[in-house]
């Protein structure tokens, strides 16, 4: 009962922390795109961001979330903080535990966006092992950072460690931020190509969780304009979420502003709103992962909340 209300608590607050993060990608096209895709393909680590950028918000290319994801993941590879933060959320939005390691390398390198969905993940136990002192670390890392909407999440999490596993999180926060306090001394230096930076997935499992290696084929055009294909939903064992909320009132409100966006993507399914001790989560059920992953991606540049779970057990739609 207890395990229960605790992971209530934070499931709420996981969908704003996607929110938040996706929110902030803002791409910075200064040239043009065949000039930025000519410096990223020559691996300039900055071009390779905003061309990931660029693919995401589709802003001057057609949207295309694998293209984004393969430029981010080039930068991300090389040492950019941002690109990792990006590549995270976006490999996490289709695969929890390839995300996870690279959101916290992000977070161990003063990324607060990262840190407050890696915190989330670590406390519910989304895409490795529960971990609550190494959670109370990135939210604390969220908080300090400026994301002042993870720090409800935050309280939540220290009300229920216990003194031990305060001490553990308060010890590892101290050894993060004196790290974090002499890479910002050390004067920057650029990423060798040949010696690429890959995340360790200590803080989530030593022996499970690994980072998905980029791609190094180059991007291809968006089929269909860059916009999912209609009406090639099948049945499987996924959900999609897109939302927690105080009622069922509020959670059908919220139905009726995302229906017309969500519909076409999910094959004309309607939605289930389940209790869940004080909360009614608004999900679309038995949906294949490729479909769920696909919506999903879509409502997170439309910045909206949502994340893809796999179902405990078949409920019908």
């Amino acid at each position: 009962m207890i395990s229960n209300l605790r992971r209530v608590g934070l499931l709420i607050a996981f969908p704003l922390a996607i929110a938040v993060a996706a929110t902030s990608v803002q791409a910075q096209v200064t040239k043009p795109i065949s000039a930025l895709l000519k410096s990223a393909e020559q691996g300039d680590i900055v071009a390779q961001r905003r061309l990931g950028q660029a693919f995401e918000l589709g802003q001057g290319v057609p949207m295309d979330i694998d293209a984004a994801e393969l430029w981010y993941g080039k930068a991300a590879s090389s040492g950019d903080v941002d690109a990792m933060g990006n590549y995270g959320r976006l490999l996490f939005a289709k695969n929890q535990t390839t995300g996870i390691p690279w959101l916290i390398k992000a977070a161990e390198r003063g990324d607060a966006k990262a840190a407050y969905i890696a915190g989330i993940a670590l406390f519910n136990g989304d895409g490795g092992p529960k971990n609550w002192p190494a959670a109370f670390v990135y939210l604390t890392l969220a908080v300090e950072g400026g994301q002042v909407s993870a720090r409800p999440s935050l309280a939540r999490v220290t009300s229920l460690l216990s003194a031990e596993q305060r001490d553990q999180g308060a010890s590892r926060l101290r050894a993060l931020k004196l790290q974090l306090a002499t890479q910002q001394a050390a004067p920057p230096s650029r990423p060798s190509a040949d010696r690429p930076v890959r995340p360790s997935a200590a803080a989530v499992s030593p022996a499970k969780a690994s980072p998905a290696k980029p791609n190094p084929a180059k991007p291809v055009a968006a089929r269909n304009g860059g916009q999912p294909a209609q009406g090639a939903v099948q049945a499987g064992e996924h959900y999609v979420q897109l939302g927690a909320f105080s009622d069922e009132a509020k959670a059908r409100s919220a139905w009726k502003d995302l229906e017309s966006r969500v519909r076409p993507l999910a094959g004309g399914r309607r939605p289930s709103f389940i209790p869940a001790g004080k909360i009614v989560r608004l999900r679309l059920q038995n949906i294949d992962q490729t479909s769920a992953n696909r919506l999903c991606q879509t409502m997170t540049v439309a910045r909206k909340p949502c994340f893809v779970g796999r179902q405990p057990g078949k409920i019908p739609s």
